[in-house]
């Protein structure tokens, strides 16, 4: 599993084969999707229908992991399939990565959520709303992130960091 997030995460699928396996088998869920995610960035038509069908599926984990997915790898389309799913469950965690995800596809509402996630009292919120932030191209939330990278917990000042480089970056890309 963590190779597979390792390899999506680097845009790699090396010769395409393992990757392909491990999409296809259903003993290990996670692994199914990472390696979905890995095949769907290398623009398998099959990947991203198949992270999908993980939005409904009783463990929570998996349920995370496939709106994580979409929220980066989906599009406009997923939003109304996601936006239900905050209200289905009582895990706060669970619920911010739904908002977060529908903030990096472009919705309203969960951009505004994934802002006041900055401010959580839980430091995982504020961890993944920092990381979140850059997938949604919220620039305007720079102020504060700066003020994140005081943040008491340090893998959401990292996270934090992280972001703001990446705005920086991007901002000095033509």
């Amino acid at each position: 599993v963590h190779a597979a997030e390792s390899l999506y995460k680097v845009n790699q699928v090396g010769d395409g084969k393992a990757m392909t396996r491990a999409m296809q088998q259903q003993e290990n869920l996670r692994l199914r999707l990472m390696a979905a995610a890995a095949m769907a960035r290398q623009g398998n038509p099959q990947a991203v229908p198949l992270i999908r069908t993980y939005l409904t599926n009783d463990d929570l984990e998996v349920r995370r992991i496939a709106v994580w997915l979409l929220g980066r790898l989906g599009s406009e389309a997923d939003i109304p399939r996601i936006r239900p799913l905050i209200e289905s469950s009582d895990e706060p965690l669970f619920r911010a990565y739904c908002q977060h995800s529908l903030a990096a596809l472009g919705d309203p509402a969960g951009l505004t959520a994934l802002e006041k996630n900055l401010s959580s009292d839980d430091g995982a919120i504020r961890t993944y709303a920092a990381t979140f932030a850059g997938d949604a191209q919220a620039t305007h939330l720079k102020d504060k992130l700066i003020r994140n990278l005081e943040d008491p917990q340090l893998d959401a000042r990292i996270r934090a960091a992280q972001t703001l480089l990446y705005f920086a970056h991007q901002a000095s890309c033509p």
